[in-house]
Parts: structure tokens; C-alpha cells; sequence
């Protein structure tokens, strides 16, 4: 499944409800595209809801950090809620920061 993308927020943070895969192609692209229309917006406190999130490979990754750095670099803040357990060894070891939910 491609990914889409559902925008909400909530007390001034931006949350986007991520379905489907983040990888190499198309779905990378289109987050790259939503994520810097974002930042235009002045939108710098995001969390990436990651429970329908089916894959994500080595570019999404990738691309994961570089958004974390940017908003970093603007006094802002990336967070992820509701990673997979397989998916969440290699966020921690990537120094991303992921929360998961009590559910």
C-alpha cells in the first residue's frame, strides 16, 4: 500500500496519522513534499503517528532523521507514537525518539 497521509492536530502540535509503507520511491517523496510544506507553515512540533505504518525501509529511515535534524535545527521537535516492536529497535538505536502507547 502507498503511503497516505492524514493531517490533525492538537494543542499546537502537528500530528500526521502515517497508513501503508515509507520506502524508497513514490511514498518517500510524497512525505519529503508533506513534511516541507510543514515546515513553510511554520509547523515545528510534529509527531508522526506510526500505527498504520506497514513498512519502512532504509530511506524512510533516512529521511526520518534528516526531518528530525531540520526541526531541530529550527528550535523544533519530531516525535513518533505507536512504532511497531519491530521497528522499534532500530529507531531507538538511531537515537530517534518513539513512544509507545499503554494500549
Amino acid at each position: 500500500m502507498a503511503l497516505e497521509i492524514q493531517h490533525r492536530e492538537r494543542e499546537d502540535v502537528e500530528i500526521l496519522d502515517l497508513q501503508g509503507r515509507h520506502t524508497l520511491g513514490p511514498e518517500d517523496i510524497f512525505f519529503r513534499e508533506e513534511f516541507q510544506r510543514l515546515l513553510e507553515q511554520g509547523r515545528y512540533r510534529i509527531v508522526l503517528n506510526c500505527k498504520g505504518l506497514d513498512e519502512i525501509d532504509s530511506v524512510g529511515v533516512g529521511t526520518l532523521i534528516c526531518s528530525q535534524e531540520l526541526l531541530e535545527k529550527s528550535g523544533g521537535k519530531l516525535a513518533l507514537t505507536e512504532v511497531r516492536e519491530d521497528q522499534m529497535e532500530m529507531l531507538v538505536t538511531l537515537k530517534l525518539e518513539a513512544f509507545r502507547s499503554e494500549e
